[in-house]
């Protein structure tokens, strides 16, 4: 069996127990409205349209290989900005809503207002023609 060290055992012994599970209790419910608003988004791009926008998903496919292209192309230099732990090709949301826009999506460890930032560490609204989303994840670590 493996055993804590002593080291970590003090950082466990002072964690207030009560206020992490009202954080996890927030965090909880949180994900389960964001997990519903994607729901109901996937569940009305499958409903049939009248006239549908997109037909046989080509203009779909070519966004998204346009965004993968920027992607390899600047991943380096996007991943020099702060706080961002990931990238990827995903629909914009907007109040915690999914739009029917493509973006590249910007994964950020925390969310900081722009007017805290110093011009050089905002992440840019479009890259190589491509909208960028900011979408904070927060801190990954494995497991």
């Amino acid at each position: 069996m493996n055993e804590i060290p002593e080291s970590e055992m003090s950082e466990i012994e002072d964690m207030d127990l009560d206020k992490l599970e009202e954080e996890w209790k927030e965090n909880e419910k949180d994900a389960e409205e964001i997990a519903e608003n994607w729901e109901k988004f996937f569940r009305a791009k499958e409903a049939p349209q009248k006239q549908p926008k997109n037909p046989g998903g080509e203009i779909e496919e070519a966004e998204m290989a346009k965004i993968s292209e920027v992607i390899e192309k600047r991943e380096l230099e996007i991943y020099k900005y702060p706080n961002v732990v990931g990238l990827g090709a995903s629909y914009r949301t907007k109040a915690g809503k999914p739009t029917d826009e493509l973006c590249l999506v910007v994964y950020v460890e925390k969310k900081v207002p722009a007017a805290q930032l110093s011009k050089r560490d905002i992440i840019p609204k479009e890259i190589d023609g491509v909208k960028t989303d900011v979408v904070e994840m927060g801190r990954i670590e494995a497991l």
